[in-house]
């Protein structure tokens, strides 16, 4: 969209075929009267897991260089997966 695009856990929701955040998202809310909301809030509701561990999540995502973005992401759902 040209704003920075989906946070991470938005974007598996887009790959499943989350019509909310397919059809009208942006990434600051879903908007949709039944699922919609403040993106991080809406993410988090989805996924079950606590919302300052989305933002942590889209936090460590942002503040990530490039190359090193996917190990550190990855282990950070490895971790959470691990806990679960």
């Amino acid at each position: 969209m040209g704003d920075g695009g989906f946070c991470v856990l938005g974007w598996l929701l887009f790959s499943a075929g989350y019509h909310p955040i397919t059809l009208y998202a942006n990434t600051l809310a879903v908007v949709d009267p039944a699922k919609g909301g403040p993106a991080v809030d809406v993410v988090a509701r989805v996924y079950e897991v606590p919302r300052d561990d989305v933002v942590s999540l889209a936090r460590l995502n942002d503040s990530t260089d490039a190359a090193g973005r996917t190990d550190a992401v990855r282990a950070r759902l490895d971790d959470w997966l691990a806990d679960s």
